[in-house]
């Protein structure tokens, strides 16, 4: 956009909206947030066609199958919905978490569908009978992301654990794990072509990878850290433009510390002029022979 500003506000929710996916197709936009409703948007006329209901939670995760005509909704009460996307009927619900749902994706032949959230697997669905398949297990803690390789034969999961964990989605078997945020992570995605990963996590950076192939078996971490970290810094260029522009972004909108150091300095700087004053008024009280001597001095000056 050459001006930089939005072609389109789109109103509606009535609180926070928490995902938005766009149709492949371009045409349509939805939307999710803690009214508990799905909004469909017509993207040319910038108006509302639908407003799906059925969750009894938060909607946190949105994702369009690749032909555009299955909307998968993930939400805080621990459900997966299928919508149709041209009718805005509910196709199917799964019960897949014990808690909040925070990530849904669909395969890039629009199979399987996987999600993730408050357990430590990442769920695997086949689309069409909506019957559960084999999950990926290895995360030691939550999960908050998944997402598939453009080639559907891998699956890229993080979390909670700080680790980015790479799987073989034919055999559910992990690849190679990539160690190197120091907190949870919150998303993943593969480049276009498929080579590099990119991670976003809560120490304030973005991370490249290098993707792993199917034919790199093992899951150790001393193999995470040589084709994860190595591969990072033999991409200095996006790597550290990454992290500074997080970086910028979370001291400016994220870190309390500078206006908790600001805070600090007012309160000492109010601190030494309520001293001082206090011991002006004590050194110079009016009855004190120190009044007077300035006083008369003042007065001969004056004089």
């Amino acid at each position: 956009v050459p001006t930089g500003k939005p072609l389109a506000i789109l109103r509606g929710h009535t609180n926070v909206v928490r995902a938005v996916a766009y149709a492949p197709d371009g045409k349509t936009v939805a939307s999710g947030g803690y009214d508990q409703t799905i909004k469909i948007w017509d993207v040319a006329n910038a108006k509302e066609l639908a407003t799906l209901k059925g969750h009894s939670g938060g909607v946190k995760a949105l994702a369009y199958s690749p032909g555009s005509r299955i909307l998968a909704s993930g939400s805080i009460d621990g459900t997966v919905k299928l919508w149709d996307a041209a009718t805005g009927k509910e196709r199917a619900t799964i019960d897949v978490h014990t808690g909040p749902v925070h990530s849904v994706a669909f395969s890039p032949d629009g199979k399987l569908l996987a999600s993730a959230g408050a357990s430590k697997n990442v769920q695997l669905w086949e689309v069409g009978s909506g019957s559960e398949l084999a999950p990926f297990v290895g995360h030691t803690r939550w999960v908050r992301f998944a997402a598939f390789s453009p080639d559907g034969k891998m699956l890229a999961s993080a979390g909670l654990d700080n680790i980015v964990r790479v799987w073989d989605v034919a055999t559910r078997k992990q690849i190679t794990e990539l160690a190197g945020h120091q907190r949870r992570i919150h998303f993943v995605t593969f480049a276009h072509n498929g080579r590099q990963l990119a991670t976003a996590g809560m120490d304030g950076t973005v991370k490249i990878w290098e993707a792993p192939k199917l034919a790199q078996a093992g899951s150790a971490s001393q193999a995470g850290e040589e084709n994860g970290a190595e591969a990072a810094r033999a991409l200095p260029r996006e790597l550290n433009t990454a992290e500074a522009l997080f970086r910028f972004w979370k001291a400016t909108r994220f870190d309390p510390a500078p206006r908790v150091r600001l805070f600090a300095v007012a309160v000492l700087l109010i601190g030494i002029l309520l001293v001082a004053i206090l011991l002006t008024r004590w050194w110079l009280p009016r009855d004190s022979w120190r009044w007077r001597a300035l006083q008369a001095d003042a007065s001969a000056a004056s004089a």
